[in-house]
């Protein structure tokens, strides 16, 4: 098994929450919404991928910008109902039953969004690494089609975020012991290196 740049940045990257586990600064619903915080992320990187996109040349760019906006459209509402979810289950926040956030919970979301600084430039940087790497150096800019890249970020965020939801449900069913914990981040650690390693494969290039 091969150790790329991106998989060894994937890795540590989520070393940080570990440590902040174990050291006792942070609790389950930290966790769980920075492990949110990655799928805006993810999301904003992938714009990138798609406006920078060369394949099917000049003739593609009004198709890539809008397909630009509309996935920036859908995943945004996606990843702000996932965070309400989030924000119901693991921070035990009554939102409010309309569109609007009261001042209340925007200025929890505040706060907690600070405590998640660091460690969510720390995944940044952990993505653009794989970005730089694996889809610019790696030449998967060249390879992957716009429709692809549509829908990549779903597949492995859903699988991702159904086990991390699942173990978290566990995890504070069981009072949140720190194994539990532990084993939350280990196992979002391990399923993310194989959606990781399945993702960026190595595939013929199209234009070549």
């Amino acid at each position: 098994m091969t150790w790329t740049p991106s998989a060894l940045a994937l890795v540590a990257a989520n070393l940080l929450p570990l440590y902040l586990v174990i050291a006792g600064q942070w609790t389950l619903g930290q966790v769980i919404l920075l492990f949110w915080l990655e799928n805006v992320i993810i999301g904003v990187l992938n714009i990138i991928k798609m406006l920078t996109n060369v394949h099917g040349g000049i003739g593609a760019i009004p198709l890539r910008l809008f397909m630009s906006v509309f996935f920036t459209v859908h995943y945004g509402g996606f990843t702000v109902g996932h965070g309400f979810i989030v924000l119901t289950l693991f921070l035990q926040q009554d939102l409010p039953g309309r569109v609007e956030l009261d001042t209340e919970t925007l200025a929890f979301m505040t706060e907690q969004l600070e405590l998640l600084f660091w460690p969510g430039v720390v995944l940044f940087v952990s993505h653009l690494i794989s970005l730089i790497t694996n889809y610019y150096a790696g030449g998967e800019y060249r390879r992957t089609s716009i429709g692809e890249l549509m829908s990549k970020p779903y597949g492995r965020v859903v699988i991702l975020h159904v086990t991390i939801i699942i173990g978290g449900m566990i995890a504070m069913a069981l009072g949140q012991p720190l194994p539990a914990l532990i084993l939350l981040i280990v196992l979002k650690t391990v399923v993310d290196l194989a959606a990781h390693r399945r993702e960026h494969r190595e595939q013929p290039d199209v234009d070549g």
